[in-house]
């Protein structure tokens, strides 16, 4: 039997462990892997070690992927995968530094454009729907003529075409986004001439030998990498074992259509990870945050890093918006305080700006940018800007979502504050899409977007999981609090140390007698004489 394409391939090495078979997969697809793999860490010896993993994974996932027609995708997906997860445990940050690199530029031929879209290729093709990314990767990185990308995509020659076409201006877009213009034949062209170029002569034979014995002979630093992406592709429980990058990357698209009608019951978990922040001047820090969400409910904790702060939680119950800070003892003529909260009638957060913000960007603003219309928004992204100090004014702002539950905003820009948040890769959560890396960036007034920001804040997810227990979403009070509480009638504020270890309900007797004692022209609330007593609170 002549074996002609990859699914026989496949079939071959799976049911009768076919070495030869194997081989023949390597020797097709070896030099698109290792191209993807070398654009992305941009070090040959890396990119070698990167092939050989993917090669390994693919030995031992064969037996599921035996009825796979377009291979090339899968291979495409899991070589980002395990070259991300390589980028991460060296600590750089190679994608967003091609970035900045790249944004400088006009319309250009095939061979000055290449090098300008070269680092930016393979998240665009990631971000493409699967059909979309099926059809550019056999037409141009393998160079299939469109007859053979419909009947691997089961689909006529001149639907093929036309899909390519969609597909080069998805691309297109992509591209000129990030500064880079030039046209869809151009695109094309440089993509066709310079996607796949030879790996290493002696790579095809070793990569071929490692693989069939799943990796027995190989060295430790890629069993690492076989081992650190299997387990990232186990845990996301993706159909098609392809996770990170698998939805849209800073757009609406992308990611496996599930109808809005799912029960908003479903977004309800856990998620935890940590942020990282930098400004201009290369000094860096990092947070750890963990977030609660059952639909339009969440709670933030965030955990500074050498900070005599202890944490920061940050909370919408549905009703009211709760800021709390864990602080050392200060003590005072009563005691200890230890703590100090806010709660205001709001449904956003714009306290703590920089802590709260991305993380609730991510995983807890859906319901609140559903409540849209139009694109005026509460200010959120920076409580200290003059915008925010006029809470109710609106800002104008950009925005794309994810087209899969809970429906998060991948990329939200404010030109009035010149901030802008992207997700920059979203993972398959049990049904959900949500994000695993996003970042906010913030520019000084006048300084265009294709600058390096000022500052930035960029978070990765490390976990997440189902909503356990009964998830109280209010920060709780464990001391005694300096409150400042401003829900009185036209938002009006006062403070005033709780003492009971609760947030005061709006029907509870003493919510009541402070809305008794509250005077707006008196500039707050005015105190009983002395030997006066509300339960629970002092002056």
């Amino acid at each position: 039997m002549e074996l002609t394409d990859d699914s026989a391939l496949l079939r071959q090495y799976s049911d009768n462990n076919s070495n030869e078979a194997f081989a023949a997969l390597v020797t097709r697809h070896i030099n698109l892997v290792y191209s993807v793999a070398l654009r992305q860490v941009g070090n040959a010896h890396a990119a070698e070690e990167i092939t050989q993993a993917v090669f390994i994974i693919l030995a031992k996932k064969a037996a599921q992927l035996r009825h796979d027609k377009a291979l090339s995708s899968w291979l495409f997906q899991v070589t980002r995968l395990t070259a991300k997860n390589f980028v991460r445990s060296e600590g750089r940050r190679h994608h967003r530094e091609q970035e900045a690199h790249m944004q400088s530029i006009l319309n250009e031929s095939e061979t000055e454009v290449w090098p300008k879209i070269a680092p930016l290729l393979d998240a665009a093709v990631a971000s493409l729907r699967e059909k979309d990314r099926q059809a550019i990767l056999l037409r141009y990185y393998e160079g299939r003529n469109l007859r053979d990308v419909g009947l691997t995509l089961g689909a006529s020659e001149d639907a093929a075409e036309k899909r390519v076409k969609r597909a080069l201006e998805k691309l297109r877009k992509f591209f000129t986004k990030r500064g880079v213009s030039s046209t869809t034949a151009i695109i094309a062209g440089a993509i066709s001439a310079n996607s796949v170029q030879a790996a290493p002569v002696a790579l095809a034979k070793s990569v071929t030998a490692v693989a069939i014995a799943k990796g027995a002979a190989a060295s430790g630093s890629i069993l690492t990498l076989v081992k650190g992406a299997l387990k990232i592709m186990a845990w996301t429980k993706a159909k098609t074992v392809i996770v990170i990058g698998v939805g849209a990357l800073l757009a609406g698209s992308g990611g496996i259509f599930i109808a809005k009608e799912m029960a908003a019951g479903k977004n309800a978990f856990e998620a935890e990870g940590f942020l990282e922040f930098g400004n201009g001047s290369g000094g860096k820090w990092t947070n750890q945050f963990k977030v609660f969400v059952k639909k339009d409910k969440w709670i933030i904790r965030t955990t500074p890093q050498n900070s005599p702060v202890g944490y920061y939680e940050d909370s919408y119950d549905g009703k009211y918006i709760y800021h709390y800070q864990k602080i050392g003892d200060q003590p005072d003529n009563g005691g200890p305080i230890t703590a100090s909260g806010v709660v205001e009638a709001n449904d956003i957060p714009n306290n703590r700006a920089d802590y709260v913000v991305p993380t609730w960007l991510a995983f807890g603003s859906a319901s609140y940018f559903d409540s849209l219309k139009g694109n005026a928004a509460k200010p959120f992204f920076d409580w200290a800007e003059p915008i925010a100090s006029e809470l109710k004014k609106l800002m104008a702002v950009d925005i794309k979502r994810s087209d899969r539950q809970p429906f998060v905003p991948t990329y939200v820009y404010c030109q009035e504050v010149n901030r802008r948040y992207r997700v920059m890769q979203l993972t398959n959560f049990d049904g959900l899409l949500v994000p695993s890396e996003f970042v906010l960036e913030s520019w000084r007034p006048g300084i265009d977007v294709t600058n390096p920001p000022s500052y930035f804040v960029h978070g990765t997810l490390t976990k997440v999981s189902k909503l356990q227990g009964n998830q109280e979403f209010r920060p709780t009070l464990l001391e005694r609090t300096y409150t400042e509480d401003m829900r009185f009638p036209g938002g009006g504020s006062a403070t005033y140390l709780n003492t009971s270890k609760n947030w005061f309900a709006t029907n509870s007797s003493q919510w009541k007698a402070l809305s008794k004692m509250y005077n707006a022209n008196a500039g707050g609330l005015v105190w009983p004489r002395k030997g006066a007593n509300i339960s629970g609170i002092e002056p």
